[in-house]
């Protein structure tokens, strides 16, 4: 009966789009993989050694543990790339810290069609006179301490003087180039409320209120 099974592993392997520790190349571990090439945040192109046909192949990509986001690859017309593409939770393309990919032999099947092309790589939403790169929530009380952010971590800290509504963001190095930011307190966009870029890596929002839990938008031109 074993005999009979027609699937069979074409290709595989591990890859990290941006290396950091303990990765120090793009493609972890491979078989079956010749390249690795990044397009942008979230798009990638890789090279298979060998041509994986499109109607006897099928792929897929999955995204390491707890990571809140949305993952697929589709073979290029020809067989000899597999395109991945990555989004966060908001659909904004960002690159995880590692992602696997397998190619899968199939039976042949009916109804037999072309491989659909590539499609671009996606844009960002647009808003706020830029691109949402980031979110960064935070609770009341001195020091404002950060609730949760969005997967690719833009904020390195926020000060919040415990007798007036100003809150000062800070982002991480490495983020994009601060163009503009918004608010909203306790799930509506806050009254009164005035969110300004201080420098490409620092922004102001300040409330009516003076303790008041709230969420700062990032945008990059």
């Amino acid at each position: 009966m074993s005999n009979e099974i027609k699937n069979r592993q074409h290709a595989l392997g591990i890859f990290a789009p941006v290396p950091a520790a303990p990765f120090t190349t793009p493609i972890v571990s491979e078989v079956g993989i010749d390249t690795f090439v990044r397009n942008g945040a979230g798009n990638y192109t890789i090279g298979l050694h060998d041509a994986a046909q499109f109607d006897m192949h099928v792929v897929r990509a999955a995204l390491g543990a707890n990571v809140l986001g949305s993952i697929g690859a589709q073979l290029a017309p020809g067989g000899a790339t597999v395109l991945v593409t990555v989004f966060d939770a908001l659909g904004v393309p960002f690159d995880p810290a590692y992602f696997d990919l397998t190619v899968d032999t199939v039976r042949d099947g009916e109804g037999v069609g072309p491989s659909p092309a590539f499609p671009a790589v996606p844009t960002p939403p647009a808003f706020g006179g830029g691109f949402l790169f980031g979110w960064c929530s935070v609770g009341a009380g001195i020091g404002a301490p950060i609730l949760a952010q969005s997967s690719n971590n833009p904020v390195q800290g926020v000060v919040h003087p415990a007798v007036t509504g100003q809150y000062d963001y800070t982002l991480n190095a490495g983020m994009p180039a601060l163009a503009a930011v918004s608010a909203i307190s306790n799930g509506v966009t806050a009254v009164g409320a005035s969110a300004a870029v201080v420098s490409p890596t620092a922004a102001r929002v300040e409330i009516a209120s003076t303790d008041v839990a709230n969420t700062a938008y990032f945008y990059q031109q």
